[in-house]
């Protein structure tokens, strides 16, 4: 009857996941660790066609793995599932921990090679990682379910002795936060006739330690008093103002190139002391700028070719920045053509009909090189010879 009673609370507890076979219809239930880990499975993933024994067998192996990733410890501790799991009913679940409370406070997916473990409640991530590699997951302690922390406890005094047992037993007085779960102490193996254990009520403590940059501050219990004593509330941790320590040491990247400046210049690698600012690092120096020797260079276009055969060009741009020198070509040879002189032409050819270049006839006649040929009158010149003619002539 208790384990009935048990399995319909437990149940009761998970009705959140959608459970199927919790009591429904007459139908005799499985253990409710069973029926947890089945409602998960179908969260798990999207259906695929594979049976819910296949799924479940998925899952189960999926939650083994993630019980052994190192940040994933404060979760399942919190719900005191052990480790290796256990996929039966156990005694965690008396008090509301264990696999079920767990599966119930968390969903579990898997989408596109990527494991995502959500909290119920609030929808916050605390956990994704590769399925294919579970312990470089990232873990969000600040979406862990609400109300699930490790208690801290506040006692009764032991109680006497028990000669029967040799034990001595007290009680919680409190718990802190509320909802918390945990494993109170709550007996102790003695020895009959001694005393039971006082509560420590003063204490004497070391220096106060260096503040921190959390702007907290810490010192040790150093003794307690009465003899014998245990537990009391010391006073170890108090606050603060960080001040952050000037840097005395540094490491540097190598020099930089020296600049047109005369200047080269480095970086901070690192400082010390830990977490220290300002000091005075050394991240520049004099040095003597070279610059370096043109390599390449882009041209004008040639000029015209000059009576002692050579044309000429200027340099537009140089490379590399601000280099100096180098081999530029700006000379070259070529073969000189004397121009056409059509004065003189014209005298030789077209004077003795139409008089003095000056007091041409041909002046105002709109003369060109398409006219002279349609009168026939090119007199075996070439056309560069006539066209040098009827500039000289004019309009």
């Amino acid at each position: 009857m208790q384990r009935l009673t048990k399995g319909l609370t437990l149940c009761a507890v998970v009705a959140g996941l959608a459970l199927t076979g919790c009591g429904g219809a007459g139908t005799p239930s499985s253990s409710a660790t069973t029926e947890a880990v089945k409602a998960a499975a179908k969260e798990m993933s999207p259906p695929d066609g594979r049976s819910e024994e296949e799924r479940v067998n998925e899952f189960e192996g999926l939650l083994v793995q993630l019980r052994s990733v190192p940040q994933l410890a404060p979760l399942f501790d919190m719900y005191h599932v052990p480790s290796p799991i256990t996929f039966e009913d156990d005694e965690a679940e008396e008090e509301g921990g264990g696999l079920v409370a767990l599966l119930h406070a968390v969903r579990i997916t898997v989408a596109s090679g990527t494991v995502t473990i959500t909290n119920r409640e609030t929808g916050g991530v605390i956990f994704t990682a590769p399925m294919a590699d579970l312990a470089s997951g990232v873990f969000h302690p600040e979406n862990l379910p609400s109300g699930s922390g490790a208690c801290t406890y506040t006692y009764s005094a032991w109680s006497m002795c028990d000669p029967a047992t040799l034990t001595q037993t007290r009680t919680i007085v409190s718990a802190t936060p509320a909802g918390c779960t945990g494993t109170p102490v709550l007996s102790q193996s003695c020895t009959v006739g001694a005393p039971p254990p006082v509560t420590c009520t003063s204490f004497t403590y070391s220096a106060w330690g260096a503040c921190q940059m959390d702007n907290t501050q810490t010192r040790t219990v150093l003794t307690s008093s009465p003899a014998g004593c245990t537990g009391g509330s010391p006073v170890t941790t108090q606050a603060c103002v960080y001040a952050a320590p000037t840097c005395t040491s540094f490491t540097y990247s190598a020099w930089g190139t020296c600049q047109p400046n005369n200047t080269q210049t480095r970086t901070v690698l690192t400082s010390s002391p830990a977490g220290c600012t300002g000091g005075s690092p050394v991240t520049t120096q004099a040095c003597v700028y070279t610059a370096p020797t043109c390599t390449s260079f882009t041209y004008s276009a040639w000029g015209a070719c000059q009576p002692n055969n050579t044309q000429t060009r200027t340099v537009l741009t140089s490379s590399p920045a601000g280099c100096t020198g180098g081999s530029p070509v700006t000379t070259q040879a070529c073969v000189y053509t004397p121009p056409i002189d059509g004065a003189a032409l014209y005298g030789q050819y077209c004077s003795g009909c139409h008089g003095p270049l000056a007091t041409s006839n041909l002046k105002g006649k709109s003369i060109s090189l398409s006219l002279i040929k349609s009168f026939n009158m090119t007199q075996g010149l070439t056309d560069a010879q006539l066209s040098a003619i009827v500039t000289a002539i004019g309009p």
